[in-house]
């Protein structure tokens, strides 16, 4: 199941038009490699969680190590990898210089085919605004039992819709 929360937002080209809904996905739980790793095992591998842990460790360090050398790496239904840069212009070829105008060397990943329409087997969950959240939490907290959600100096930015 995706959480998600619906907050209003101004279009900064359009300030004279109303602002919209858009929906924000709500991250619910943080996973690092061993706790997938384990994750892993729990599907009938038959390989531990400390050999699944050790090969992702493996595929991170030479996934890196391939795309510094300039190597795309598909790796089937989940995707290919490769490399972009984020730079700023020269006036000439001959002044472009990559140590002061290439900003950032971004991993750009095209979705492989088990991952083209995720929404096709989602199920969606609405939740509260993460401002919403850390203020209820900290009046669980207080043994409060009212919560001020919106101040009247906060803008429609952080308008909480649904329930």
């Amino acid at each position: 199941m995706l959480n998600y929360s619906v907050s209003a937002r101004y279009n900064p080209m359009e300030k004279n038009e109303p602002a919209k809904y858009y929906a924000s996905a709500q991250t619910n739980e943080v996973m690092n490699l061993d706790q997938f790793a384990k994750h892993i095992a729990t599907h009938g591998c038959v390989y531990k969680r400390s050999d699944i842990a050790a090969v992702l460790t493996m595929a991170v360090d030479c996934l890196r190590e391939m795309l510094l050398n300039g190597t795309k790496v598909q790796l089937g239904d989940l995707g290919n990898f490769y490399v972009s840069f984020s730079s700023e212009g020269a006036l000439t070829a001959n002044e472009f210089n990559p140590e002061i105008h290439i900003k950032a060397v971004n991993v750009n990943w095209e979705r492989g085919f088990s991952f083209l329409n995720l929404k096709e087997d989602a199920t969606f969950n609405l939740v509260a605004i993460r401002s919403v959240q850390k203020k209820v939490l900290k009046a669980v907290k207080n043994g409060e039992s009212t919560v001020t959600i919106v101040d009247e100096e906060e803008s429609t930015e952080g308008t909480q819709t649904g329930e």
